[in-house]
């Protein structure tokens, strides 16, 4: 956060704190007492901690163990005179605090928080001292801490040990006699392995990388730990870590922790790590003075470290982040189970002895830990996965894995380490798990039980306010509408009074624009810092539906900039001639060619800002007249709707509550320049410019710098020229010196393959091709750019508009991606809103450290979707149909879909999302099936966009896939490292591996980039429904008929279309609807047909209850069958008391699909077979 002291006013903090203690003014105030009052005014633990790391004037002037704080201005004279308020009690000696006597008694110095602390030697923890876990250490040549125990191996004093053998372990004494009479050893304390040892109430918190040797600073975030913890605290024997003792143990499901340290300048590397069971610890003696010399309890203080430094995989069962109900000894013997959390219990009991792993150990040490090569991913270093006590970690993030989730990552059925495998997924890695030598129980769950952990489609039929006491009971909750907008609201406010640069994820429907287009920002300095709001919306369409919000608010006031064509008639074509009668009186033209194309050519094709067009063709147009847009001395509008926006043009105060534009005006300095900037769905700043064009732009770019090189070939041969003192060599650094060049303002103007971005382009590209490639043989480059000032009103102080522009270039020396993003590094702050957020692309597009933060947890967002919002989601088969190229759209499946939507629902169904190659194919479908008026939306237009928000069902039809060279472009822009995975056929050939994964150190970005285009785009199609959240009549159920949708995201599954009929086929069915009745014999004469493939065809039709059956009326007994509308395929979308099985396949019951509150099913869906998406273990992250 870019504000000091994140915004916390500290002043009125302790003035609050002070007067609710009765607390003289000035006098220091308890620091737990201040966290309190800080809370009560709607600041989290975590953001208090953070502001005070950050808040330099806040002082302690208390002890460790007992912090009290003031005012640093308030401390420098307090030895000297009485507080302001001439109270009696005694000012504050800082530089000779007396001594405090803490909880047990024990007299502890006062130490300084800004000075380095002293450093007590030999003074080891008194409680550790009474316990027989003590040993002694040697280090080897390589500098490693080895366990050694002397006196159980006189002979073989150096003889490694293991840390863990309780046979090493000594008492105090006996451990620092050895150590002291053996030369190089030392003392070391073992906590011991919980699993064997469950009374174990040691912890360690271990930083590494986070003191300075030589003055003895520390780490302020160690400083605040330690403050915190207050518990005994030494120094690590290199003197560059510390070591926090205490008591406790890690919250269930955190096997360790390990993290990244918050940024200091003074310790770039620091680290934390927090272990509780099967570890040991060298021990120095070296004491922290202050702080207590025994260990405490500090439970608290390991859960908030958890909260703040551990990670959850997404998907972890809320059973599996308890403690398990049996032991495994009590599970042993058990071999099935009715009881699903015997299994739970069984996978938790499951560690590293247990199993068999395909991860290759590269390093085993002494304390029982070890060093894997993971065998799902590629590293460099063959150490990434760490086994620590009954658990792993996964060093890049730092993710603790359980047994379930390893076998599930080296079974490849699971792709993230941050993931936990949920439905299908996770039986089949219990299977795995049993397969490597794990013992769970057989799940056979006994009839009629139930298995969820909380079944929504009970919820769905309750009354709203039992449906929130109900879920309450199972310890989950979720916002109203009214609530969760609320939030929104409070987190806007909050980003932008601290300057925070953050994309906030919210649902779809929740009312993002509304949220900024309606709050009376001028009113509200204190927040806006006293700085304009500029809204970016990222069509015109939902730019001028902001603009409509802000109109109807009661006491807002706002602006709207549009384009050219919007505002100036002459850009807009109006001044152009035409064929009709209907010709302008005044046609305005400039060498010959229409104003408008123009416009165009020079603007769109070369990048001219407008104003500089504008003025030119003013001066030089054909008919040398005034332009229409400026008769009378007036200005033209699209320049004049400038006047006083975002400032007042004499006073320079903001003029208007709100700015509306869409993305592209952030290019605008004076909308950026210590503005409020919000963008309003993730803007794009690629650039449409085909190779062609960028060749021929920087060819004539080189040709008027005067470079010695004139042609696009001899330009890349150069760049990549490394020879010294030859005569390319020459010619490279002379076309070097030429890049800095700046054409004049005719050369823009006048040259058709000029373009403004011209010099940056020819730098990037020169940059690039100097550059390494990756090891997609792609190079990348990104040089400022500041577009050239062609109009002499151009104010010095505007700042004007630099961009970052960035190339990839291919290994043909193509030219793949051109991106000019604007520097919004002087925006006041910059806010993103989105359903669907990446984080990569955001950070291109916008700023390259701006975060991702979501507004709903999993859990909420999707209940608050399915019980406030209204909307149900149906995932239709599990196949990704990827529709972008239309080359695998599938006439006669989609026909039977379609078909059989209608049918079910009739008028209800009328609406489908698609990719835009199958549009127009698809609305035929729709029409072929009866179906009235249909409308069609496509990927690409479907944010902002509100036209399905009444429809009551829909389909969202295929996804769209990017390819592969859209991720690996976006990889080269962001340095990062990940290639498509392979596979090798039988006979040599090199193919895709199926599933589109990726491999290397930021595979998991390159999926969230793949997964950015196909799901995120399914997700926001599927949000184009039930609009309005506060209409409790405006609900939908949308079919998405793909898999490439965000984890989570289904409410129910169907299988879809599971027969389409061949040509054979259809005669039969043909033949059958026109008759009243007929027997297979019949059907097989009349269409040449054989008998057997008939009955075949009629029995698939009689299982979908498409046909009739009277058996044995016919003649000889024949079975006769009737129909009046046979299909020509089977769907199954589920019934009108849809069956909803668990996730354990085991168990079902019915339920109906809409919420009590409205009738879906004007018609029944048609049969059964939900797979119960919504059962599934725990709760699913859903992003939508």
């Amino acid at each position: 956060m870019s504000r000091e002291g994140h915004g916390l006013d500290w002043e009125g903090l302790l003035w609050e704190t002070r007067g609710f203690l009765g607390l003289d003014a000035d006098e220091p105030v308890p620091l737990d007492e201040l966290r309190e009052t800080a809370e009560a005014n709607g600041w989290s633990k975590r953001e208090f901690r953070e502001a005070r790391r950050d808040a330099d004037q806040l002082v302690n002037v208390g002890t460790l163990g007992e912090p009290r704080v003031v005012l640093d201005d308030t401390v420098s004279d307090t030895n000297d005179k009485e507080p302001n308020t001439g109270s009696d009690t005694p000012g504050v000696d800082t530089e000779k605090p007396a001594s405090n006597r803490a909880n047990n008694g024990e007299i502890r110095q006062h130490v300084e928080l800004d000075t380095p602390p002293e450093i007590e030697p030999g003074e080891f923890p008194e409680d550790l001292k009474g316990v027989a876990q003590w040993l002694t250490w040697k280090a080897t040549d390589d500098g490693r801490k080895v366990p050694r125990a002397p006196y159980e191996h006189p002979d073989w004093p150096d003889k490694f040990v293991s840390a863990q053998d309780p046979d090493v372990w000594r008492d105090f004494g006996t451990a620092a006699d050895w150590s002291d009479k053996l030369g190089g050893y030392g003392l070391a304390f073992t906590i011991r392995n919980r699993e064997n040892y469950p009374g174990e109430q040691f912890v360690l918190v271990d930083y590494d990388d986070a003191r300075d040797p030589d003055t003895g600073e520390i780490h302020p975030v160690v400083r605040e730990h330690i403050e915190r913890a207050d518990s005994y605290t030494d120094v690590s024997t290199s003197g560059t870590g510390v070591h926090i003792f205490c008591q406790g143990e890690l919250p269930k499901g955190v096997k360790a922790i390990g993290a990244e340290l918050p940024d200091d300048g003074r310790f770039p590397d620091a680290e934390i790590e927090v272990y509780d069971s099967g570890r040991y610890s060298a021990m120095t003696g070296d004491h922290i003075v202050g702080t207590p010399r025994s260990t405490r309890n500090c439970q608290s203080f390991i859960d908030e470290l958890a909260d703040e430094f551990a990670t959850v995989a997404e998907g972890t069962p809320d059973q599996l982040l308890h403690e398990p109900e049996k032991s495994k000894d009590e599970l042993a013997d058990v071999e099935t189970t009715t009881d699903i959390q015997d299994v739970f219990d069984a996978i938790q009991h499951t560690g590293p002895r247990d199993i068999r792993l395909r991860s290759t150990v590269t390093h085993e040490r002494a304390d029982g830990t070890k060093s894997l090569d993971p065998s799902w991913a590629q590293s460099k270093s063959g150490t990434r996965l760490a086994q620590v006590g009954d658990g792993w970690v996964y060093r890049k993030g730092m993710h603790g894995l359980g047994a379930l989730q390893v076998v599930a990552l080296e079974e490849r059925i699971i792709t993230r380490v941050d993931k936990y495998p949920t439905g299908e997924d996770f039986w089949a890695a219990v299977d795995a798990l049993r397969q490597r030598g794990a013992h769970v129980p057989q799940y056979e769950p006994a009839e009629g039980e139930p298995v969820s952990a909380l079944p929504l489609a009970q919820l769905s039929a309750l009354d709203p306010n039992e449906r929130k006491r109900a879920a309450r009971k199972r310890g989950h909750d979720w916002p109203t509408t009214s609530e969760a907008r609320e939030r929104l609201r409070n987190r806007v406010i909050r980003a932008m009074r601290n300057g925070e640069d953050v994309v906030i994820d919210a649902p779809t429907a929740l009312g993002k624009t509304h949220t900024i287009a309606t709050e009376p920002w001028l009113d509200q300095t204190d927040i806006t810092g006293d700085s304009p709001v500029i809204h970016f919306s990222e069509t015109c369409e939902a730019r001028d539906g902001a603009a409509a919000s802000s109109h109807d608010a009661t006491g807002i006031t706002s602006a709207t900039l549009k384009g050219r064509k919007e505002k100036c008639p002459v850009a807009s074509g109006k001044h152009d001639s035409n064929d009709d009668d209907d010709e302008p009186n005044t046609v305005i033209t400039i060498n010959g060619t229409p104003a408008s194309d123009w416009f165009d050519a020079v603007c769109d094709g070369r990048g001219v800002p407008f104003s500089t067009a504008h003025a030119y063709l003013a001066e030089y147009n054909d008919q040398n007249t005034e332009l229409p847009c400026c008769e009378d001395d007036t200005e033209c509008p699209a320049k004049s709707q400038w006047d006083c926006v975002p400032r007042d043009d004499e006073t320079g105060e903001t003029a208007v509550d709100v700015v509306h534009a869409t993305h592209q005006f952030a290019h605008v300095p004076g909308l950026v320049r210590n503005c409020n900037v919000v963008f309003d769905e993730r803007p794009d700043f690629t650039l449409d410019i085909s190779n062609d064009r960028i060749q021929r732009g920087v060819t004539a770019f080189l040709k008027d710098a005067g470079a010695p090189v004139r042609t696009w070939e001899s330009f890349v041969q150069l760049a990549q020229h490394d020879g010294i003192n030859t005569d390319a060599a020459k010619e490279r650094d002379a076309t070097q010196e030429c890049l800095g060049h700046q054409p004049n303002r005719e050369w823009y103007l006048e040259n058709s393959d000029a373009h403004t971005v011209a010099p940056a382009l020819t730098r990037a590209i020169w940059y690039a091709l100097r550059d390494e490639p990756d090891t997609n043989d792609r190079r990348s480059a990104s040089v400022p750019h500041e577009p050239p000032r062609l109009d002499g009103s151009a104010h010095e102080n505007e700042g004007w508009n630099r961009v970052w522009v960035t190339v990839v270039v291919d290994g043909d020396n193509r030219i793949r991606t051109v991106r000019s993003a604007p520097d919004l590094s002087l925006a006041r702050c910059v806010i993103g809103l989105d359903a669907q957020p990446s984080a990569p692309l955001w950070q291109r597009n916008t700023r390259p450290s701006i975060n991702t933060e979501r507004l709903l947890d999993a859990n909420e967002r999707r209940l608050w979707r399915r019980f406030e919002r209204g909307l149900t989601i149906v995932q239709v088969g599990d196949a990704t149909h990827p529709l972008a190229s239309g080359e695998y759209f599938n006439d006669n499946t989609n026909r039977v879909l379609i078909d059989q939507l209608h049918k079910s629902y009739g008028g209800g169904f009328r609406t489908v999302v698609t990719a835009s190659s199958v549009e127009e194919q698809t609305k035929q479908l729709m029409r072929e099936a009866g179906v009235e008026n249909p409308e069609t939306m496509h990927y690409g237009e479907e944010k902002s966009r509100n036209d399905f928000s009444d429809e009551t069902i829909g389909l969202v039809n295929g996804s769209i896939d990017p390819g592969d060279d859209y991720v690996l472009d976006l990889l080269a822009e962001c340095d990062l490292n990940a290639e498509p995975e392979t596979v090798e056929t039988e006979s040599g050939e090199v193919r895709r591996a199926h599933g589109r994964g990726f491999v290397g150190d930021d595979a998991d970005t390159a999926r969230e980039i793949l997964a950015s285009v196909r799901e995120n785009h399914v997700a926001q199609a599927a949000g184009r429904y039930a609009r309005n959240a506060d209409d409790p009549t405006n609900t939908a159920t949308v079919f998405v008929r793909t898999d490439a949708i965000p984890e989570g995201f289904a409410d129910l599954q169907v299988p879809g279309v599971e027969w389409v009929a061949t040509d054979t086929q259809r005669r039969i069915i043909e033949e059958l609807r026109q008759r009243t009745n007929a027997t297979a014999r019949d059907l097989a004469e009349a269409t040449d047909v054989s008998k057997r493939h008939v009955a075949k065809t009629l029995a698939r039709l009689l299982d979908d209850g498409s046909v009739e059956c009277r058996e044995g009326v016919g003649e000889y007994g024949a079975d006769v069958y009737s129909a009046d509308t046979a299909p020509p395929g089977v769907v199954d979308l589920g019934s009108d008391e849809i069956t909803n099985s668990s996730v354990w396949d085991t168990y079902t019951w019915s339920f109906a699909i809409h919420s009590a509150s409205r009738n879906v099913s004007e018609a029944p869906l048609s049969s059964v077979g939900v797979s119960p998406v919504e059962d599934r273990i725990g709760w699913q992250d859903e992003p939508g």
